[in-house]
């Protein structure tokens, strides 16, 4: 395997998310060593990012009461005492969860930079075989997720403005304030995810270009095919695995409770904004105009996005991990090795059969394709019984849209 000194293209791409992410209190932790003169980037632990969230605690749960208050007393088109009920609920427990997830991730800071520094030191590693890295990859994928969320959001907030222009702006810090958090939470961890699934199929491409070019050797020289060489870049493609196996095994630890606390935050979301874009198929008596219709999408379209990125991100390093014994198989079948060499890719092999890996919340559900299916059927359930309420708008001389 050759070897490359060259900076990785994700450097910007990791200052502008590790910015980002601190700014709305997800990572109180500190970066170093940005410049790849000044060598690996690493985290440490941070006070000043513990002060920092801890203020911003304090002062959303302050704002958070008056903006609850402030969204009670408001009036937007097709409010009725079922919906109102329900935004005052979403809002008071969305804004008690986004201080859950805060305080987590200040207690359990120095948990997440282990983790972190354990990624970055296997981003090290594999960056030196320049045939195990793709940055340019996995910098297109971050760039679009982003791009895409980011108009969503855009969308969102100009629709907001035009729909519930007579509700003060004060009420939209417990009404969309947790849904932002949220939002980029789950895509925070999606990131982390995709990055992993390119590391891991990585190490797969490496072990199938391993066994390539040991058949190619052996096909130029029978008599002289020498297998040590296999084995060295076959035990660091090892070593490299059961790394990226154990990070994780670890992130999915870190993840498993807060994520357990925005997705079933979200599923509610998802249940209510159906719900409202709903309302009027199934009450004719209430109109609603094109772009409060588009509102509602924008909502539907942020809160169902990151979690469908996120299971299909799942699924798909599951799905990684379960090609790397293919990988190793192949090379027991193509290449004449010595029976030490054979018994060591049985033993690697046996050890992948024992290596399980599962990304749930909690234990509880799991965050791959079957999470969106109960999801879809969770929310058709209670659409039923929402419905069934038939509230009654009621008329507003300030929403020409209510008759």
């Amino acid at each position: 395997m050759s070897f490359s000194t060259r900076a990785s293209p994700g450097t910007l791409a990791l200052k502008a998310s590790y910015l980002f992410f601190k700014a709305i209190g997800l990572i109180p932790a500190r970066l170093r060593h940005l410049s790849p003169k000044k060598g690996r980037p690493t985290f440490v632990y941070s006070r000043g990012g513990t002060l920092r969230n801890s203020v911003l605690i304090v002062s959303f749960a302050v704002l958070s009461c008056f903006s609850v208050h402030a969204m009670n007393k408001a009036d937007y088109p097709n409010k009725s005492p079922t919906t109102e009920a329900i935004e005052v609920f979403k809002a008071a427990l969305g804004s008690i969860l986004v201080l859950i997830v805060w305080t987590w991730v200040c207690v359990h800071q120095r948990e997440a930079i282990k983790v972190a520094n354990d990624f970055l030191a296997i981003d090290s590693v594999m960056r030196s075989y320049s045939n195990l890295y793709s940055p340019k990859t996995v910098t297109q994928r971050f760039v679009l997720v982003w791009v895409f969320n980011t108009l969503i959001w855009i969308n969102m907030f100009w629709s907001d403005y035009m729909v519930f222009d007579h509700v003060p702006v004060i009420a939209f810090i417990s009404s969309v304030g947790p849904n932002f958090i949220f939002n980029w939470f789950l895509l925070m961890y999606t990131f982390s995810i995709i990055y992993l699934r390119m590391k891991v199929q990585a190490v797969n491409d490496g072990i199938l270009r391993l066994s390539a070019d040991s058949v190619s050797r052996i096909s130029a020289s029978p008599g002289n095919f020498d297998d040590r060489f296999f084995m060295k870049a076959f035990f660091a493609l090892k070593g490299t695995h059961m790394r990226l196996h154990e990070v994780i095994s670890e992130m999915d630890k870190f993840y498993s409770f807060p994520i357990l606390l925005v997705i079933a935050e979200m599923c509610a979301s998802i249940v209510y904004t159906a719900y409202y874009l709903m309302v009027p198929i199934f009450l004719p008596s209430v109109k609603q105009a094109e772009i409060m219709i588009f509102n509602s999408v924008c909502y539907l379209s942020m809160e169902v996005f990151p979690i469908t990125i996120m299971t299909i991100s799942i699924g798909q390093i599951v799905q990684e991990l379960g090609r790397t014994a293919d990988a190793v198989h192949k090379c027991l079948s193509r290449v004449r090795l010595s029976r030490k060499a054979k018994a060591e890719l049985r033993l690697f092999s046996l050890e992948l059969l024992h290596q399980n890996v599962q990304f749930t919340a909690c234990g509880i559900f799991a965050l791959d394709g079957t999470l969106l299916h109960s999801i879809c059927g969770m929310t058709a359930t209670y659409l039923i019984i929402l419905i069934q309420f038939q509230p009654t708008a009621r008329p507003s001389e300030e929403n020409p849209n209510l008759q």
